[in-house]
């Protein structure tokens, strides 16, 4: 009997409960992104981090990298380092040659050299 009522208190609130668990399920999707925008060094966070937050993060990994054998870092430890500090120095010219108004310098032999050939 008890079945029964149970059943039929589901048939009729069947929306309710859809829109119940489509909520809850899409805020934790929600707040799982949150997380990860505000966690330094996550892909996440790479990809939406402004110009001077990669800036802080490069200078913080670079002194933890120069600072490897004081710190008793294995090699995976010290290759992830390595791996950040390029991902970093590339999204942060990336950025600055965005930014940058004029023709960028560009010679076959380097930029400080006259174009009198």
């Amino acid at each position: 009997m008890k079945k029964n009522k149970v059943i039929k208190w589901i048939k009729k609130h069947n929306k309710v409960i859809i829109g119940s668990v489509a909520t809850v399920a899409l805020g934790s999707v929600y707040l799982y992104f949150l997380k990860q925008r505000n966690t330094e060094g996550t892909n996440t966070w790479f990809n939406l981090a402004s110009l001077d937050e990669l800036e802080v993060y490069r200078d913080k990994v670079g002194k933890e990298y120069m600072n490897s054998g004081l710190n008793n870092l294995s090699n995976k430890e010290y290759n992830e380092l390595e791996r950040k500090m390029y991902r970093l120095d590339k999204l942060i010219g990336k950025i600055k040659n965005k930014s940058y108004k004029g023709e960028l310098p560009h010679r076959e032999h380097g930029w400080y050299l006259p174009n009198k050939d």
